[in-house]
């Protein structure tokens, strides 16, 4: 896994494209949508964009606008390796894809979220003690608090705008 912190803005409107690994964007900036699947998704500050690896997506701002967010692309293989009988770390991912629920808006809990992605962020760029380890117990963390919300249903979701279905 990969986390970005970005803060620019998008020079012009990105294309339709996919990627072989999946993409979770914490949406830190406002109005903005999503484009997932043929659906576009208002964001709002704090929402959280699930794509899985093959889904067909793109950001929808204006160019020029401020976009901030945080960005982890993960490898579908490590996941696979790290998940346990009990434990499957796509399952955020695979829910997102057969319920068409791409957008977590957690609300209450965004600040949560926040926080261990900003703690993630500094520890992948700490070259101190146990750092590895660190930073992938709070990438788990991440991952299962959010794929429990989802599977609990405690975590409400941004419903889609416009849509597309070619």
């Amino acid at each position: 896994y990969r986390l970005f912190h970005l803060t620019g803005a998008i020079p012009r409107q990105m294309e339709w494209h996919y990627h072989t690994f999946h993409k979770i964007v914490m949406f830190l900036s406002e109005g903005a949508s999503y484009g997932i699947e043929g659906r576009s998704y208002p964001l709002e500050s704090g929402d959280l964009v699930l794509v899985r690896s093959g889904c067909i997506h793109r950001p929808e701002v204006t160019p020029g606008t401020p976009y901030e967010r945080l960005i982890l692309y993960i490898s579908p293989e490590f996941l696979r390796r790290r998940s346990t009988p009990g434990c499957d770390l796509e399952t955020c991912f695979r829910l997102a894809q057969d319920e068409f629920r791409f957008v977590v808006r957690p609300a209450g809990r965004s600040r949560e979220f926040t926080r261990v992605l900003l703690e993630l962020e500094k520890a992948c760029e700490e070259a101190d003690f146990g750092q590895e380890l660190l930073s992938d117990a709070l990438f788990f963390q991440f991952l299962i608090v959010v794929s429990r919300g989802m599977t609990s249903r405690s975590l409400a979701y941004a419903p889609s705008g416009a849509g597309d279905e070619k």
